[in-house]
C-alpha cells in the first residue's frame, strides 16, 4: 500500500527495496508490485542470518533503545546501498500492528509497544536517519489516533484494512496479503494473544506441546513462513550460532552485579529462541558501551 499510495501522489522516479529470506513473500510479492508500478526494484537476501553478528554496531546506531535484532535487517541493508542521491525513504513500519488486532482492548497498547515501538517501529528510523530522511505513515500520531479509535471488532483479522483497500485501491486486491486474498481471508482464532488460522491450530498445538516437553524448540514453524527464521538459521548456520554464543560467553560477566537477570539470561541462552537470545545480547552490548563511554569520560 505504501507503494500504491506513493505512486498516486507523485510521478518522480521511485526505487522499491525489501529484504527477507529468499522466496519469502516479502521477496516475491513486492517485486511483482514494483514491476506493475514501473519502479526500480532491489532485493537483499537475508539467508543464513550472518547480519545478526553486528551486535555492537546496531546497538550504537539505535542508542540501545530497542532489541538489536529488530532493526538488524535495515542496518545490514543500509550498509549495502549507496545513499548519495537518496530521497525520502517511506516504509510500512507498524502497519500490520495497527491495522490488525490480535488481542483484547486492555492489552492492545502493550502489544503495540512490544511488537512495534520496542523493535522496528523505533529502530529502523534511527538507522535510516543516519543516511537520509525516513517516514512511515503508520507511525504518524494522527493516523495512530484515528485507527486505534476504530472498534476492535472492525479491525479484527484485517477487516478494516481490506475494506479500505477494496474501496480506495481496488487494483491492489489482485495481490495476496501474507498469502491470503484481500477481503476473503481464512478464519482465525485468538489463542494466547495471537491470531491462529483455524486449519493450522492442530499443528500449532502440537509444536507448542513438543516445545514445552523440550522435544522441539519450535524453529520448524518458521520455515517458509518467516522473513527471518532465526532459529532455523541458527540450526543450519554454525557460523551464526558460534558468533552469538561467543558474544555471550565473552561478555556475560557484565551481568555479575545483576544476579536475577544473569540467571534468566543463562536460561534463555541455553533454552530460549534466538529472538529472545538477541534481547540478552542487546543488554550486554548496551552495558559494554556504557562502560566504554565511562572509561573515556574519565580519561578526558
Amino acid at each position: 500500500m505504501v507503494q500504491m499510495v506513493a505512486r498516486r501522489l507523485t510521478t518522480q522516479p521511485a526505487t522499491n527495496f525489501t529484504y527477507s529470506q529468499t522466496n519469502h513473500y516479502d521477496h516475491l510479492l513486492p517485486e511483482k508490485i514494483a514491476n506493475y508500478l514501473g519502479n526500480e526494484w532491489r532485493f537483499l537476501p537475508l539467508d543464513g542470518g550472518n547480519y545478526l553478528k553486528q551486535i555492537d554496531a546496531i546497538t550504537q546506531a539505535t542508542q540501545g533503545l530497542v532489541n538489536y535484532n529488530g532493526p538488524s535487517e535495515i542496518y545490514y541493508c543500509s550498509t549495502q546501498f549507496d545513499w548519495t542521491e537518496a530521497g525520502m525513504v517511506v516504509t510500512g513500519v507498524n502497519g500490520d500492528n495497527i491495522f490488525s488486532v490480535e488481542t483484547d482492548s486492555r492489552h492492545e497498547i502493550e502489544r503495540l509497544y512490544s511488537l512495534s515501538f520496542a523493535g522496528n517501529g523505533l529502530g529502523s528510523p534511527l538507522v535510516l536517519q543516519q543516511h537520509t530522511e525516513t517516514y512511515s505513515p503508520f507511525c504518524d500520531v494522527d493516523v495512530l489516533n484515528y485507527i486505534l479509535h476504530i472498534p476492535l471488532c472492525k479491525r479484527w483479522n484485517y477487516h478494516f484494512y481490506d475494506q479500505w483497500i477494496l474501496h480506495y485501491y481496488p487494483e491492489a486486491a489482485q495481490w495476496d496479503h501474507k498469502g491470503e486474498q484481500i477481503g476473503n481471508r481464512r478464519i482465525v482464532l485468538p489463542v494466547m494473544g495471537r491470531n491462529i488460522p483455524l486449519r493450522k491450530l492442530p499443528q500449532r498445538i502440537a509444536f507448542a506441546t513438543l516445545k514445552r516437553l523440550h522435544i522441539c524448540n519450535g524453529y520448524k514453524m518458521e520455515e517458509g513462513v518467516s522473513m527471518n527464521p532465526y532459529d532455523s538459521w541458527a540450526q543450519s548456520n554454525p557460523e551464526l550460532r558460534h558468533a552469538l554464543d561467543e558474544y555471550y560467553q565473552v561478555n556475560k560477566h557484565l551481568l555479575t552485579l545483576y544476579p536475577d537477570i544473569q540467571k534468566k539470561a543463562e536460561t534463555i541462552m541455553h533454552e530460549g529462541r534466538v529472538y529472545d537470545q538477541c534481547a540478552v545480547l542487546t543488554i550486554l552490548s548496551v552495558i559494554r558501551q556504557i562502560q566504554f563511554q565511562t572509561r573515556n569520560d574519565r580519561n578526558v
